[in-house]
Formats: structure tokens, sequence, C-alpha cells
């Protein structure tokens, strides 16, 4: 099971997006609690295959016990700072974008495609800092 939702990882994150989008349009009262629901979930998944992709590389090449939790501790760490910098920054930009660009359907489409790349930004910043600082 859990090998056939890591392999159709990416159709089910897309799936995800498109009813969360689907939401926002038809139901949009429902969207927050959908998008806080689809936040946990998917971070919960992504904590899952951390966590399997470790102990696969465990069984295949033993090392001790206590530099494989180390290596789940660090890699679910990196994980949830940068979920918590991507949520963060891109308050601060939606906040500082909106009334800039104003309402309407362009309005959400920019503010959509603003999130979208301050969220890849902050994982970028996250994944370099982050491997200068867990590296040997």
């Amino acid at each position: 099971m859990l090998t056939f939702l890591e392999s159709h990882r990416p159709y089910i994150s897309i799936l995800l997006l498109l009813v969360l989008l689907t939401a926002l349009l038809f139901v949009p009262f429902i969207a927050g609690a959908f998008s806080i629901a689809m936040l946990v979930l998917s971070t919960g998944m992504a904590t899952v295959f951390t966590m399997n992709k470790q102990i696969q590389a465990y069984h295949k090449e033993p090392v001790d016990r206590a530099a494989m939790f180390r290596n789940i501790f660090f890699e679910v760490l990196g994980l949830l700072i940068t979920v918590a910098l991507a949520i963060f920054l891109v308050q601060v930009i939606v906040g500082i974008a909106t009334p800039l660009i104003g309402g309407g359907w362009l309005g959400i489409g920019i503010t959509i495609a603003l999130s979208l790349l301050v969220g890849l930004g902050a994982a970028w910043l996250v994944k370099v800092t982050w491997r200068r600082l867990t590296t040997k």
C-alpha cells in the first residue's frame, strides 16, 4: 500500500490541488477548512515517505539505529521548517501584493502564481541552508 502511494505521489498531489481549486470556485465557504486538512495530509504523507526512505536505506546498508533516527529527525525537521517558512513568506507576500494587485480573477491568479514562486524559493533556501548545516 505504501509503495503504491509513494509511486503515485505526484498524481495524488495534483488531484488534491485540483479538488482544492474546484472547492474554492464552487464551495468557497468550505475551502479554508479543506486547505488546512490538505496541508496536514500532505505534510503527513511527506513525513511517512521520508521515514520509509530512511528505513529502506537502513535495511540496505545497515548503520546503527542512532544514525538512522538522526537522519529521520533532521529530514522531518527540515520538511517542517520548509513548510513553516513557506507559509510565513506566502502570507507576507500576499499581504503586500493583494492591495497592490486588487481583486478579481486576474488578481487571484497573480497571487496564486506569486505564492507558488515564493513557496518554491523557500524550499530551495531551506534545502541549500539545511544541507550546509547537516553535512559533516
